[in-house]
């Protein structure tokens, strides 16, 4: 019986070990259980803790070593350079267009004759003239319509004959209206310059008057005539000469001039007119 027993004892725990090596195969060929899945978590934690993209680094990594990464296509309005009588301009298509109707706005349309207008020998869109005067033109295209800054005559005139030759109606218009504006106010400040010297000389007259005035109220003049002669040669003119000129000595010493002096009808005598000046008080 203990034999048996002993026996069946054996046999149990026989079966019992080969079931559990059997269980133990099963387990190690099963895909990882959820315990192992914090591991991964935390290890991929650690991946994007490092600081570039995962995603990022994939991309890279997946291109072969040496490829050309493809650049970003070129815009209808990116940034262009231009060539203006040997100046350069960096500006874009839009700017150029921004005149409806413009020669420049036909020029360089999208879908117009760009590609097919000079070129430098560096490759950019060329255009033969001054380039002084187009940076006037290209401000005002930038500026949307409006004439900013000051420019003398000559280079007015000159961005005009390009703004007409460009085509650009409302340049033309703003640069008359400012040449227009320039010279009202140069006829506005010499106007105020010939009104201010006309007041001076005004003011002037006026105080010259005043003192003549004052001088006039301080001193009566007196008047008295005399006749000079006879100036005719008769045996008693001589004496009657005489005479008169000891007079008009006499005259003279006490303060008299001669004023006027005027012959009568015959020439036979000179009428003087004499005065002299009292001192009023």
């Amino acid at each position: 019986m203990h034999g048996a027993s002993h026996g069946g004892h054996q046999q149990w725990s026989a079966d019992v070990l080969m079931e559990g090596l059997a269980a133990a195969r099963s387990s190690s060929e099963q895909p990882p259980t959820a315990a192992a899945e914090p591991r991964d978590r935390s290890s991929r934690k650690r991946s994007h803790a490092g600081g570039a993209s995962t995603s990022s680094d994939k991309r890279h990594a997946a291109a072969p070593a040496g490829a050309d990464v493809p650049a970003r296509a070129a815009g209808a309005d990116d940034p262009f350079e231009l060539n203006v009588g040997g100046r350069v301009f960096t500006t874009r298509r839009s700017t150029l267009t921004m005149e409806d109707g413009s020669m420049l706005a036909n020029l360089f349309a999208e879908g117009s004759a760009f590609d097919e207008i000079d070129r430098d020998p560096n490759g950019r869109a060329f255009l033969d003239r001054d380039g002084d005067s187009f940076a006037v033109v290209l401000d005002y295209l930038r500026r949307s319509g409006r004439l900013a800054g000051k420019h003398s005559a000559d280079m007015l005139s000159r961005v005009r004959e390009d703004a007409e030759y460009f085509g650009l109606a409302g340049l033309v218009t703003a640069i008359d209206a400012h040449v227009e504006a320039v010279e009202a106010e140069r006829v506005r400040v010499e106007e105020a310059a010939d009104a201010k010297r006309l007041a001076e000389t005004v003011s002037a007259e006026e105080r010259q008057g005043a003192r003549e005035a004052q001088l006039r109220q301080a001193k009566i003049i007196e008047y008295q005539h005399m006749l000079y002669g006879p100036l005719s040669d008769t045996p008693d003119s001589a004496a009657k000469q005489q005479e008169t000129q000891d007079l008009l000595n006499d005259y003279a010493r006490a303060g008299w001039r001669v004023e006027k002096m005027a012959s009568d009808a015959d020439g036979t005598y000179l009428d003087l007119l004499l005065s002299r000046e009292l001192v009023d008080g």
